[in-house]
């Protein structure tokens, strides 16, 4: 469905205990709460499988480079 909606899908995905420590962070909520939402969401596996391209993000240096990953794909697709 995706790929009607848009010319390009990227996933950034992480572990499922970077997931909640981030969102626990960002959202002021407690672990179950973070577990919850985590686990009503599709598994990571899914959007590795159906997206044009897929990151690992766990870590500074990953997003730092997923960043730059995504900012060149991006380029490319507007200059296409």
């Amino acid at each position: 469905r995706l790929h009607k909606l848009c010319d390009l899908t990227v996933a950034v995905l992480c572990d499922e205990e970077t997931r909640v420590q981030r969102i626990t962070a960002r959202d002021d909520i407690d672990r179950q709460a973070a577990l919850l939402r985590i686990r009503s969401q599709k598994p990571i596996a899914f959007y590795a499988n159906h997206c044009d391209y897929a990151f690992w993000n766990d870590s500074a240096d990953a997003a730092k480079e997923t960043a730059a990953h995504i900012e060149q794909l991006l380029w490319e697709e507007n200059h296409h």
